[in-house]
């Protein structure tokens, strides 16, 4: 059996697509994590924005640091295959 760990207990999530718009799921997302007191490390990727926030965001999936447990696509599903892949 696979060893589930990284994705139940991640130390880091990775939310493609991240958005300061209240209601939008990568905004949603980084709310419930921040409210839940996520205490692993939180990364926001979304190429329109420098930070949401005060919190960095990433230009693109590649500029992640290798390691990132978990990732939420918050992106329209026609995005997904290419984020996928990058």
């Amino acid at each position: 059996m696979p060893d589930l760990t990284r994705l139940i207990a991640p130390r880091s999530v990775a939310i493609v697509g991240a958005s300061p718009t209240p209601g939008a799921l990568g905004n949603s997302v980084l709310r419930n994590l921040e409210r839940h007191g996520f205490a692993g490390e939180i990364h926001l990727i979304n190429p329109r924005r420098d930070e949401i926030d005060g919190r960095p965001c990433l230009k693109s999936i590649g500029e992640l640091p290798e390691g990132v447990d978990a990732a939420v696509l918050a992106i329209p599903g026609p995005a997904v295959l290419g984020a996928v892949r990058e």
